[in-house]
């Protein structure tokens, strides 16, 4: 019961020399990757409205490296497993710098996999991980995002790993839950504006489609975490309807600080305090 987006922003930038040429050439790179969620958990009855909680953290970052989580499906299982994986990251038992992207995607299908097998199987219940993680740093550096869906039909798991594309704009590159493909539609609309293409396209839309109730399953504060070319995951702060979440959580003033970055519902970069665009932070058109 929820909405995840992952997707990527692009900028041209002057790659380095190959020694083939001895030039520089200037592609369109990926240079950042976001996961985006909203906060509603609710609970399936006989007739709706179903009861419902907006409050659930839904996408993870690691502060110690480069990897990002969201999830779908049963909340009691995917916050359990993801907060042992982020805190395995965090504790550097996981990750490391000299991974290739498939086998930084096994370490982490793995950590799910193998505590997973001792869950009950009367209690298994459909569940959907992202693993987004960038290799290497700098200009050259790559972006992933690896897929994890349990079927209980067949009783397996499935998996599959994507490569942000080289050359291409800003676009999504994978959504989970029940609302993401009603976001996906509202991200369209966003993507038929000057904003076409744009990482500000993407989380507007995704807050469009909270807003418009379009999944009566998605709900509560849009949630953001996300990658740049350096340094490790990050997660943000977002100004929402007039008030501060952070994982969903409402905040008050005293509780924001400098470390943290913040975001409006149109992507623009905000002071966590006033809510007002930070000075040089570009202005993104009202629609």
């Amino acid at each position: 019961m929820t909405t995840v987006i992952a997707w990527y922003g692009a900028d041209s930038k002057k790659l380095p020399k190959r020694a083939s040429t001895s030039q520089a050439t200037q592609q369109l790179t990926p240079a950042s990757l976001y996961f985006a969620s909203d906060s509603r958990i609710s609970w399936a009855e006989e007739k709706r409205p179903y009861p419902r909680w907006d409050f659930a953290k839904k996408v993870f970052a690691s502060r110690s490296t480069p990897d990002i989580f969201g999830f779908s499906g049963s909340v009691e299982t995917g916050v359990v497993l993801l907060s042992q994986v982020v805190s395995l990251a965090d504790h550097s038992l996981l990750f490391s710098d000299a991974d290739i992207p498939t086998r930084r995607f096994r370490k982490f299908s793995y950590a799910i996999q193998r505590t997973w097998k001792n869950y009950p199987s009367e209690k298994r219940a459909p569940l959907k991980f992202l693993h987004g993680f960038r290799i290497g740093e700098g200009v050259s550096s790559r972006f992933y995002v690896g897929v994890m869906h349990w079927s209980p039909e067949s009783e397996s798991w499935n998996q599959t790993l994507k490569e942000c594309p080289i050359n291409m704009a800003s676009s999504v590159l994978d959504g989970i839950g029940t609302g993401h493909k009603k976001a996906l539609e509202w991200i369209e609309i966003r993507n038929r504006t000057c904003d076409a293409n744009t990482s500000r396209a993407m989380f507007s839309g995704l807050c469009d489609s909270i807003k418009a109730g379009a999944d009566p399953d998605s709900g509560g504060a849009p949630q953001l975490v996300g990658l740049y070319r350096k340094f490790n995951a990050s997660s943000f702060g977002i100004i929402w309807e007039g008030r501060r979440y952070f994982d969903g959580q409402p905040l008050q003033r005293i509780h924001v600080n400098d470390t943290l970055e913040w975001r409006n519902a149109i992507f623009e970069r905000v002071a966590g305090e006033s809510g007002q665009l930070l000075s040089g932070a570009q202005a993104h058109a009202v629609r």
